[in-house]
């Protein structure tokens, strides 16, 4: 196949073969921009970690020592009513009682307040 205007031959063979060396020089290339991309992710990790560890010293210093001991007790919820609209109680007198190391499930159909009773709404 010859084009007017060029000087020689390009054959389909020989187009596939440039486009691969095209390919394999740009393959360092790429390799490069990708471990430099990395690179700054990490250093941005690396600078939070040590941010957070900082403040956890300035916290120590401020506070005259170490962290306090962890809280160890029962949490109690007693009487608590919420609705979305006067006259249509979503919760009435709602009492929960959980022991040290509890665990508790809130379940019930969608729309049935599960959420708000784990965020804690009013």
């Amino acid at each position: 196949m010859e084009l007017p205007g060029f000087i020689g031959v390009l054959t389909i063979g020989g187009l596939v073969a440039s486009y691969s060396y095209m390919a394999r020089l740009f393959e360092p290339l790429n390799a490069a921009v990708e471990i430099y991309s990395r690179l700054k992710r990490l250093n941005a990790s690396l600078e939070r970690i040590v941010e957070i560890i900082e403040m956890a010293q300035v916290w120590k210093r401020a506070m005259g020592g170490s962290p306090p001991a962890p809280v160890r007790g029962q949490v109690k919820i007693e009487d608590v009513s919420f609705s979305y609209r006067d006259g249509q109680p979503v919760l009435q007198k709602f009492t929960l009682k959980l022991e040290p190391g509890e665990k508790v499930a809130l379940v019930g159909i969608s729309g049935s307040g599960q959420e708000h009773r784990r965020k804690g709404y009013r």
